[in-house]
């Protein structure tokens, strides 16, 4: 998410600067005009838009309007005070990301929840069965994931650290599921597994456990608490977020419950 803001305006600084005297002569207007391919995108890739489509449309024509100004202070003979509108723009744009984007990755990422969950039973990859009544009574860590998700490939290494973190910890237990579905087998997700060095326990998801506890999104972490109640929700995986922090956090409070 911060690659993208950044890159917003890295992209529309010189779109604005290049084109800040053309035609039409009010700025608000003319920055608007050269975003309007970029919105169009958006609206085809996501007739929908979210909050952080939002944010990138605000990004791409703020950094449109000030470079327009920019180049207009520049034509006027006013290069010290073009310079430092790029300069600026591009610095607030730039910590605003490094502040603003691991909190709203968790703001769109991560709720809260206290409801009792589902039974479920799924096999894991050693062919050994683990059901939900095995898993009462510590805290539990379920990802569900699959080799078909690139999203999935993204978070894994940031599940192994947090698995590492909680490893020889007996109150918690995790499961990395394989959600199934697109032709996934268990064959193709141990090769997966052992391919990419990872140690946190894997399973297959063989009896519909996803859909008994409303996974939607792939991929999407659970932790449930001692008495089997959801009670954090990670939905998708965006790299900006303080993935191992944050879901550390959740833990070590139901830990102390």
């Amino acid at each position: 998410m911060r690659t993208q803001f950044v890159s917003a305006a890295l992209l529309f600084v010189p779109a604005g600067f290049l084109r800040g005297n053309s035609f039409p002569p009010h700025g608000g207007l003319k920055a608007f005009l050269l975003i309007s391919a970029f919105l169009i995108f958006l609206g085809l890739i996501r007739p929908n838009p979210s909050f952080k489509l939002v944010i990138l449309a605000v990004i791409a024509y703020g950094s449109s309007l000030a470079a327009v100004y920019a180049r207009r202070s520049w034509a006027v003979g006013a290069q010290n005070r073009s310079l430092f509108i790029l300069g600026a723009t591009l610095a607030v744009v730039e910590i605003a990301s490094v502040l603003g984007a691991p909190v709203l990755a968790k703001w769109l990422t991560t709720r809260t929840a206290n409801v009792p969950a589902s039974e479920v039973s799924v096999m894991r990859l050693d062919g050994r069965r683990v059901d939900s009544a095995q898993l009462r009574g510590r805290i539990t860590v379920l990802c569900f994931w699959a080799t078909w998700c690139p999203p999935c490939w993204q978070e894994f290494p940031q599940l192994e650290r947090l698995y590492e973190r909680y490893e020889s910890n007996p109150d918690v237990v995790f499961l990395a599921i394989d959600a199934k579905g697109k032709g996934e087998t268990p064959e193709l997700a141990r090769a997966f597994i052992e391919n990419g060095g990872y140690r946190i326990p894997a399973a297959f998801d063989d009896q519909r456990a996803a859909a008994r506890l409303h996974v939607r999104v792939y991929p999407s972490l659970l932790i449930l608490d001692r008495s089997w109640h959801v009670r954090l929700v990670h939905a998708g995986y965006d790299g900006s977020e303080r993935y191992v922090e944050n879901l550390s956090e959740e833990i070590d409070r139901l830990l102390a419950e």
